[in-house]
């Protein structure tokens, strides 16, 4: 196989008719496994024809892919933040000044293991801390 820099890279595993999802949907394609950094799938010329035509919209973060050679699927882009799930320090003290139950503050989504997980006294000391220096802010 010739790759961008007109190397050529050598494969001799492959998995035939494969079946994987995206975003839900099913698929099912050959693979070949190549030794490649920093990529998990690198969509070959046969499978950009297979699911032609294919949009791609940068400012939405938007990629369409036609399947069974009729439906059209859309897939968005699952790391942007949806604007209405994100609130703002102003907003949850009005919440809690109601009472509200609903409402979650994630202070940290990038724990490595079970041994980086604080304990629930150690949680609600960091969250009282930060809710303490935000309390003045908006009496």
């Amino acid at each position: 196989m010739a790759v961008a820099n007109v190397a050529n890279m050598c494969s001799e595993t492959a998995c035939l008719n494969c079946p994987y999802t995206i975003q839900g949907h099913p698929f099912s394609s050959d693979f070949r496994l190549l030794e490649v950094q920093a990529y998990d799938v690198i969509l070959g010329n046969d499978w950009i024809l297979a699911h032609s035509p294919i949009g791609l919209n940068l400012k939405t973060k938007e990629f369409s892919v036609t399947k069974d050679g009729t439906r059209l699927l859309t897939f968005k882009d699952e790391n942007i933040v949806n604007k209405r799930t994100t609130i703002s320090p102003k907003k949850l003290y009005q919440l809690l000044r109601k009472r509200a139950c609903s409402s979650v503050l994630v202070l940290n989504t990038q724990l490595v293991s079970e041994a980086d997980v604080p304990s629930q006294s150690q949680i609600a000391a960091e969250i009282e801390s930060v809710l303490l220096e935000f309390v003045d802010v908006f009496k």
